[in-house]
């Protein structure tokens, strides 16, 4: 069962402008006649489509989210009971759209029907979700994402976004779980990308199984938190949060405020690519660029791939001759012959 573009702008349908109460509700029609029934309206539990699947030749993400590019509609529809059957797409449900309505996981009852409302246990995809959604500022830290895979743009331009989305257990009803726990994630490109107000922690992140963080944090200007590797458990399950792989960096804090507490911390002894702007333009500091260069000239050292340049942007390093972020600078260049691009000795 699909919704795809059904209250969509931009031609794909005619309800660009559509704003009416959709709400999960119990009806009754015929009322005192022999074709008297009641039932609950807006019962989506068997919708898996709220925008295209997981595989498709969708150069029209923008487009086909339920709610994409209407930007009148803003009802409460946080009763919405999601499928927990089958797979669920919720790609670009609410992208260039002013929604900003409680969809936190929650148990609601409706007629005689008790149930989780927004349970995202199997969602697989969150694409675009809220691109270019400058309104959505509502907390989701209790999404249950255990199945997704694929959350590339999820707040790309989400610009007032600035909620608590850390790996966290919950318990919503009789069910308790990792909320925020990306054991099935593969791609987080643009996730955070000009989501220029989100300043919330994601340390504790489980990114083991990501192979592209390509521009994950673009532009991201307020992010201030530490990003090292660390032992997290939760409700039973332990594991290395921000523990890097066989992974792509290429961007990924291009034009960032983030000052890079942490990054020190990754082993990048299998990262496949920096591109052309990993660190540039972002607000890395001499301290923790010193930490880099120290702990990364190890790791980079046995990196089978051909690394050939990475950006550090105008960060300075401490060049006290003999000084440990020195040597490792000279190391890296000298050694490895991978070329730093940064704003030299400070």
């Amino acid at each position: 069962t699909s919704l795809m573009g059904t209250f969509a702008g931009v031609n794909q349908t005619h309800t660009a402008s559509f704003n009416q109460d959709i709400s999960t509700k119990e009806v009754t029609v015929g009322l005192g006649t022999p074709l008297e029934t009641t039932y609950n309206a807006w019962n989506v539990s068997n919708v898996t489509q709220f925008g295209w699947p997981l595989v498709s030749n969708a150069d029209l993400y923008q487009y086909y989210g339920t709610f994409s590019h209407n930007t009148h509609f803003n009802q409460p529809i946080g009763n919405w009971q999601i499928n927990t059957g089958s797979e669920v797409s919720l790609r670009s449900m609410f992208n260039f759209s002013n929604f900003n309505q409680d969809i936190s996981s929650s148990v609601q009852t409706v007629g005689s029907n008790t149930y989780t409302a927004w349970d995202t246990k199997k969602v697989i995809t969150t694409r675009y979700l809220f691109y270019v959604n400058n309104a959505f500022n509502k907390p989701i830290g209790n999404w249950n994402l255990i199945s997704a895979s694929r959350l590339e743009g999820m707040f790309y331009n989400a610009s007032n976004f600035n909620q608590d989305i850390s790996a966290s257990i919950q318990t919503v009803g009789s069910e308790t779980y990792n909320a925020w726990y990306l054991k099935s994630a593969e791609n987080l490109i643009s996730m955070l990308r000009e989501a220029r107000a989100f300043n919330k922690d994601i340390g504790n992140w489980y990114v083991n199984n990501v192979s592209d963080f390509n521009s994950t944090f673009y532009n991201t200007d307020s992010y201030q938190h530490s990003l090292a590797t660390q032992s997290v458990s939760l409700n039973g399950v332990s594991y290395t949060s921000w523990d890097i792989g066989n992974a792509s960096l290429s961007n990924t804090f291009y034009f960032s405020g983030f000052d890079g507490e942490g990054v020190n911390t990754w082993d990048v002894s299998n990262v496949t690519s920096f591109g052309a702007h990993f660190m540039n333009q972002s607000g890395l500091t001499t301290s923790n660029y010193d930490n880099i260069l120290i702990s990364w000239s190890s790791s980079l050292g046995i990196n089978p791939n051909a690394i050939s340049e990475i950006n550090f942007g105008s960060a300075q390093y401490t060049g006290t001759p003999g000084s440990a972020p020195s040597a490792s600078h000279a190391f890296i260049e000298n050694n490895l012959g991978i070329a730093l691009s940064d704003g030299g000795p400070a």
